[in-house]
């Protein structure tokens, strides 16, 4: 009797045995392709953030180099505006403008002679002044044609 239960126990424990090793098996079985996989999904999410990273960096070395172009640009932009405005003083200035109106126009102030004097007492009428007798002739036939031009018109 001794000896049935130790065979049944025996028997019980091979089967026990057997049935853990199935158990263990099959876990360890089952597990034992999941690390490829977890290690290729970690080295394919590696692989990605690498990429997201350069491509980012390319991204930010391109407005890099377009923003000191444009930086670049804004400087010249502003020298050249001060040059212009330097100009628009220089033109403005009543010495500049003397000196293009003498030698580049060709215009010379007026003597006393040269000026002739309307008079507007009469609203009707325009009288011009008869010019002086140190005129030459020309000039007082062409200023009496004028004045009859004028009470022509008038």
């Amino acid at each position: 009797m001794v000896a049935a239960t130790r065979e049944s126990t025996a028997r019980r424990l091979n089967e026990r045995e057997t049935e853990i090793k199935s158990i263990e098996g099959g876990r360890y079985g089952k597990k034992a392709g999941t690390p490829y996989f977890k290690y290729a999904f970690i080295a394919l999410c590696i692989f990605a953030a690498l990429t997201v990273i350069i491509f980012e960096n390319m991204k930010v070395t391109e407005l890099s180099t377009q923003n000191s172009r444009l930086k670049s640009e804004i400087t010249e932009l502003n020298e050249n505006a001060k040059m212009l405005n330097a100009r628009i003083e220089r033109k403005y200035n009543l010495s500049y403008v003397e000196d293009y109106a003498k030698n580049v126009l060709g215009m010379v102030k007026l003597d006393k002679d040269d000026i002739k004097y309307v008079e507007l007492s009469n609203a009707d009428r325009i009288t011009v002044r008869e010019p002086e007798e140190n005129t030459s002739e020309l000039v007082q036939g062409i200023s009496k044609s004028f004045n009859i031009v004028l009470e022509y018109l008038n």
